[in-house]
């Protein structure tokens, strides 16, 4: 017996479309979210000047941004240091016009003339930033030096296009006069005091009575003095150096220096009495 005839339903019974794709939003909604926040808490990297302040207790003394190769297809290697000489208007020469400012007003009662620039770790930017800041200070019209500190790699003599018979060590163990190490910048008016290829490295350079020696003289004939020393947590005549000079300045690469060694590089260069001027990304 036919009790009644089946209707035609209109739509499908199942699956039901709109609330499995409302379940399945709200749910990537706080799956994603959780994950973000995990990756939020978990993220040991520097990706800011906030960072610095939030992450390390540490004044963040400015931020120098990447350079974009001009070649085709942004292909190829810029010199930071080539660049900012060939565009002095920017983005980056004004970044590294500020970290000048920073060191010539870090200290109202006493002036700036000796300035240890370093990092936690190899590839930073350090050298590169040392060298950037030495030809804006010698552009700007200030007497200007900058001594190849890293021993282990001379990428600072490499990088401005030299290659001494004497240089730094050389003349500080008594086998050259100063004039003929210093050498003058194929691109400004800065001085360098280069480092050898051939020559001999003792253990202990800034350590001694010749280095302070020299830089009493160079105190004397220069308004500043940036030193490219080698990365602290590597090289302990990086920790010397810093405790030395007036102020130091840590180089932190953007989202490749972990806070871990940082703060470690932090700890040391407190550890050496150094006067820490803060810390560029």
């Amino acid at each position: 017996v036919v009790l009644s005839t089946a209707s035609v339903p209109n739509e499908p019974a199942s699956p039901r479309k709109v609330l499995n794709l409302i379940i399945g939003a709200v749910l990537g909604t706080i799956l994603g979210g959780g994950l973000a926040l995990i990756a939020e808490m978990f993220d040991s990297k520097i990706s800011s000047s906030d960072d610095v302040e939030r992450k390390l207790g540490v004044a963040s003394i400015g931020s120098v941004p990447l350079i974009r190769a001009p070649n085709l297809f942004g292909l190829g290697q810029t010199s930071p240091a080539d660049f900012l000489v060939e565009n002095p208007l920017s983005a980056f020469a004004e970044s590294v016009r500020y970290l000048r400012a920073a060191i010539a007003f870090s200290d109202l009662d006493s002036e700036t003339k000796t300035v240890a620039i370093t990092s936690s770790l190899p590839d930073e930017g350090k050298t590169s930033l040392t060298l950037s800041l030495g030809r804006m200070s010698a552009m700007s019209g200030s007497r200007t030096i900058v001594i190849d500190g890293d021993f282990r790699r001379r990428q600072l003599t490499e990088m401005a296009g030299m290659a001494p018979e004497i240089g730094f060590i050389e003349h500080l163990f008594g086998a050259g006069q100063l004039s003929d190490a210093i050498q003058k910048d194929r691109k400004t008016m800065l001085d360098i005091l280069p480092l050898s290829q051939s020559g001999h490295t003792p253990h202990d350079v800034f350590g001694t009575r010749a280095f302070d020696d020299l830089l009493s003289r160079l105190r004397s004939m220069y308004d500043l003095i940036l030193i490219d020393t080698g990365p602290l947590l590597l090289m302990a005549e990086a920790r010397v150096v810093a405790g030395k000079v007036d102020k130091s300045i840590l180089v932190v690469r953007w989202r490749h220096s972990t806070t871990v060694a940082v703060k470690q590089s932090l700890n040391l260069l407190k550890a050496f009495k150094a006067d820490i001027l803060g810390v560029t990304l």
